[in-house]
């Protein structure tokens, strides 16, 4: 298993270690840095050092960074895997919660995923879904302005 993963996240790039909370954001020119790296078999920049002891108080092993770093690539639908709350469907709207945009943003995403699915592919239960999305996507937007 890798010690850390480097992944695209709603228009951000997040450095995250299995089975710890903490995470570190990255501007998108280090997360190609990481890109790079791994599928160069280069050993890990400096930074990444610096940061995962930082974060997480562990030193990497030296050699090639692939076998210590998960990159995962951007996604093709433009959607990230969804948090345990949004899957939940918390509905309090707290203030200082960051649920509510992350809930619109996930189902925009999510409305344009199956948009450009059933763009692919016509099969008509694939055009209910787009079509399901996009209204629950509204509906979303309709409450949130309430």
């Amino acid at each position: 298993m890798h010690q850390l993963i480097a992944s695209p996240f709603l228009g951000r790039y997040l450095l995250l270690r299995p089975g710890h909370a903490k995470g570190v954001a990255i501007p998108e020119s280090r997360f190609e840095a990481l890109h790079t790296a791994v599928t160069e078999d280069r050993s890990a920049p400096a930074w990444l050092a610096d940061a995962a002891t930082a974060a997480w108080q562990i030193p990497l092993p030296t050699g090639p960074l692939r076998d210590t770093l998960l990159v995962r690539e951007r996604s093709t639908y433009g959607y990230a895997k969804a948090s345990w709350e949004i899957n939940l469907g918390c509905d309090h709207d707290c203030g200082f919660c960051y649920l509510a945009g992350a809930k619109e943003a996930f189902a925009a995403a999510n409305a344009a995923a199956w948009q450009e699915i059933a763009r692919a592919d016509s099969a008509p239960w694939k055009a209910e879904m787009a079509d399901h999305a996009v209204v629950f996507h509204a509906h979303l937007r309709a409450w949130a302005s309430k």
